[in-house]
């Protein structure tokens, strides 16, 4: 009795640790920054976890509002792994009469199969409009490279802002 209920924990525990080591983690996504005069600049999302299928980058937090809006977080980059994962977004700018520019977005991961680049911030809203953030670029691969990720649409205001670039396809090696 004892020694099949060793067989199935064992068997379980495997199970449970195979997705882990199969699948990074998805990183947190940065904090708002805080309301004010200046506004604060959003938190940078965390870098995915490494693994055969790497994890998502975190978003980029909001900039925090204000007479200037404060800039989003960058995206994190993707994680490492034979399919790379996902730059996360860059956080939206902060509104306010100067609107703050939008986060870039993270950089898909490397990989057999690259990730694609995260999307940029759109940028903050305001008197003049933030610039938006620039896409993420898609990340390199040994065989297959993914897209670049879009550019932030810029703020919207009396003056509007600059819509952000777009992130480069990933280079094949």
């Amino acid at each position: 009795m004892k020694k099949t209920m060793f067989v199935i924990v064992s068997a379980v525990a495997m199970m449970a640790a195979a997705p882990q080591a199969f699948a990074g983690g998805i990183a947190g996504s940065g904090g708002m920054g805080g309301g004010g005069y200046y506004g604060g600049y959003g938190g940078a999302g965390g870098g995915g976890g490494d693994a055969m299928k790497g994890g998502r980058g975190g978003n980029g937090g909001r900039g925090g509002s204000g007479y200037y809006g404060g800039g989003g977080g960058g995206g994190g980059w993707g994680g490492t792994g034979s399919y790379g994962g996902r730059g996360g977004s860059g956080g939206a700018g902060g509104s306010g009469y100067y609107g703050g520019a939008g986060g870039g977005g993270g950089g898909g991961g490397s990989g057999a199969y690259g990730g694609q680049g995260g999307g940029g911030g759109r940028g903050g809203m305001g008197s003049y409009g933030g610039q938006g953030g620039q896409g993420g670029g898609g990340g390199s691969a040994a065989g297959y490279g993914n897209r670049g990720g879009n550019g932030g649409a810029g703020g919207n205001g009396s003056f509007g802002g600059v819509g952000g670039a777009g992130g480069q396809g990933g280079n094949v090696h």
